[in-house]
């Protein structure tokens, strides 16, 4: 039988309200903003660690305002916030699954 891991929201859900970004949906080690604008995964290497994926469809402005912030404010209320990349959402016509593909920085989406 596989354990589940049990990860502590309470200092990021407290954050993503502070900075006007509450988190919609949690899904294993994803944790899936409003307007999926990003999405932050768990870093499993530290406490209060998270990567952040960028929607493929966010703007290069918005998203440099987006990355300024996580990085800078998360500091001083010891969430370590670190940019990887960005992801696609697809849905399948043929049932009701999403596919998440995630890119690292500098990888085009075709």
């Amino acid at each position: 039988m596989e354990s589940t891991k049990i990860r502590t929201l309470g200092p990021l859900l407290s954050y993503l309200d502070e900075i006007d970004n509450a988190m919609s949906y949690a899904y294993e080690d994803l944790v899936f903003t409003k307007n999926n604008v990003f999405i932050l995964q768990f870093d499993e290497s530290k406490e209060n660690a998270f990567f952040v994926y960028f929607n493929e469809d966010c703007e290069e402005q918005a998203k440099k305002n987006i990355s300024t912030l996580l990085t800078t404010s998360s500091k001083s209320k010891g969430i370590d916030i670190t940019i990887i990349g960005h992801y696609s959402l697809k849905s399948s016509e043929s049932n009701e699954e999403l596919t998440i593909e995630f890119f690292p920085i500098g990888d085009l989406v075709s």
